[in-house]
């Protein structure tokens, strides 16, 4: 840039060109230019080094490639600012400002607020000098501040509306409540704190920035208002006593979390922490922080922009959802006993026949473990189950998740041990709380004992029948009280001239026919009454 200035001078102009922070810019508009032209009647004649920062570019390259530097602007900005610029260029170069977004090759929006003079040339029309400053940050605070004042906006109309109907309820009640005044005097006292504890916590987040030094040091250069409601310390307080804040960190936490991240800063690093702070009412704060970190040759140190949140209490519902998992592990555990303990099996199968619960006995059963059982298909562990058996399993979970209606049966099953057993099997529809079937709870009991005992007890009476039936005697059983015939052999049809049948409807039958008609072949047979067992 070529500055009409004595040689010293114009060293001095060109190092403040090339170190400000400060976007230094010069552009030439068309002299033919036009509303339709819009920007790229705009073309950039120099750009401070600070452009890079902001644009991703260099000023070589932005002023090699006008379309390039155009590309950065946001679109929605160009009209508002053109429109504004031709207001100012009308009224014959007044002095503009304009904030316009830039993006960033990284994908970021960065702000940037630029003051603008003009001046005309006769062969070159007119010239804009700019300088531009990055408001990203400002504008983040902003919002922040924004939002904060909008929450506090609706808190003290909410506390401004509770205390009208308070008032108004304590004129209505004064007469007859006069003796309660100073109840209602402390309860006033009480809602007026909670108001000035919702006005003094409301701003939860601390911003600043500092430089730090190679040897671990820092020096304070900015830090907002919300430090005194993160910290409990006034910004004043903190700038004025470099040590203040780093003796109220948990010392723990200084040396195993701050320290290491102070040489991730001199890295350059992006660094998210959470550490404990002694807060000034004595309580211990959790607080999360993000740093950021810029080398800054020029002043030998690392600028680091740092955002401290205060997030106790979201730790505290952490500690209590932690609490709640450990008593919620603790019951399932202790049903896991309980339902080991039961000889039978025990399960639970979502609607896609996965497995959510299962006892020792199931794992047993399937040659497996618990562990291994759970969250997956049932289907995994039935290979030593035939297709029929299969299929007919998955038709009857089935068939109970559709009806809604409990399943009992007897089943021959093979255990993966190659063993047939018979099992009792309950199947019932799993209910969730809103009523819906979210699969089938099992039962199965092993009854091959009892189901062997009943297979013997029936060889033995039918053992019994055939040797009662070859008996050419009356054979009979009846209940001690001899009001009820429990079996009766076909010799009595022959003999007594009766229906078996007629007998154990009426198991006096025989006596009657004794009475009636005694025929030597009858008395010279034994009573059957003699025979009963």
């Amino acid at each position: 840039m070529k500055l009409s200035a004595p040689a010293d001078c114009k060293a001095i102009l060109n190092e403040l060109f090339d170190q400000s922070i400060a976007i230094i810019a010069t552009y030439q508009i068309n002299p033919e230019r036009s509303t339709s032209c819009g920007d790229e009647c705009w073309q950039v004649s120099a750009l401070s080094p600070a452009c890079a920062a902001v644009y991703g570019h260099s000023a070589d390259e932005l002023i090699a490639d006008q379309a390039l530097w155009r590309s950065r602007l946001h679109p929605a900005d160009r009209q508002a600012n053109q429109t504004a610029i031709d207001r100012s260029l009308q009224a014959d170069g007044l002095p503009v400002t304009c904030d316009y977004r830039v993006h960033h090759p990284n994908g970021s929006l960065r702000w940037l607020r630029e003051s603008l003079t003009f001046r005309r040339s006769a062969v070159e029309g007119w010239i804009a000098t700019g300088i531009a400053v990055e408001i990203t940050d400002c504008n983040r605070l902003n919002s922040i501040r924004t939002d904060a004042i909008v929450q506090l906006e609706a808190q003290l109309a909410a506390e401004r509306e509770r205390y009208q109907l308070a008032m108004a309820a304590l004129e209505r009640l004064n007469s007859e409540l006069e003796a309660n005044v100073v109840d209602r005097t402390r309860q006033l006292q009480q809602s007026e704190a909670r108001l000035q504890h919702l006005l003094n916590g409301a701003i939860t987040t601390s911003i600043f920035s500092c430089f730090l030094f190679a040897d671990r040091t820092w020096k304070y250069d900015t830090i907002s208002v919300g430090c005194e409601g993160v910290f409990g310390y006034s910004a004043a307080a903190v700038v004025a006593d470099p040590t203040l804040w780093s003796a109220r960190v948990v010392s723990e936490d200084m040396e195993a979390i701050i320290l290491p991240a102070i040489d991730r800063l001199l890295a350059e690093e992006t660094v998210t922490i959470e550490y404990r702070f002694h807060h000034l009412n004595d309580s211990i704060r959790w607080i999360e922080v993000v740093y950021t970190s810029r080398r800054d040759e020029a002043a030998d140190c690392w600028r680091v922009v740092g955002v401290s949140t205060d997030i106790t209490d979201r730790k505290r519902l952490e500690v209590d959802r932690q609490r709640a998992q450990l008593d919620l592990q603790a019951q399932k555990d202790f049903l896991q006993r309980v339902i080991d303990f039961v000889p039978g099996c025990v399960f639970v199968k979502d609607r896609q026949g996965v497995l959510q619960v299962a006892n020792l006995a199931t794992a047993e059963l399937y040659g497996t473990k618990i562990e291994d059982l759970l969250g997956k298909c049932i289907t995994e562990f039935t290979s030593h189950l035939s297709p029929a058996q299969r299929q007919q399993f998955e038709a009857e979970d089935w068939q109970v998740i559709q009806t809604g209606q409990p399943l009992v049966k007897q089943d021959r099953i093979p255990t993966a041990q190659g063993q047939d057993r018979w099992y009792q099997v309950t199947l019932k529809p799993f209910v969730d709380p809103q009523g819906r079937v979210q699969g089938v709870i099992g039962n199965s009991i092993d009854i091959t004992d009892r189901q062997l005992t009943e297979l013997a007890l029936q060889q033995s009476e039918e053992r019994f029948r055939q040797l009662a039936e070859t008996i050419q005697d009356v054979f009979w059983l009846s209940s001690p009280s001899g009001d009820q015939v429990l079996y009766v052999s076909s010799m009595f049809e022959q003999i007594w001239g009766c229906s078996c049948a007629a007998l154990h409807e009426f198991p006096t039958l025989w006596y009657t026919a004794i009475s009636s008609r005694r025929s030597p072949r009858h008395r010279n047979r034994p009573s059957p009454a003699s025979q009963r067992l």
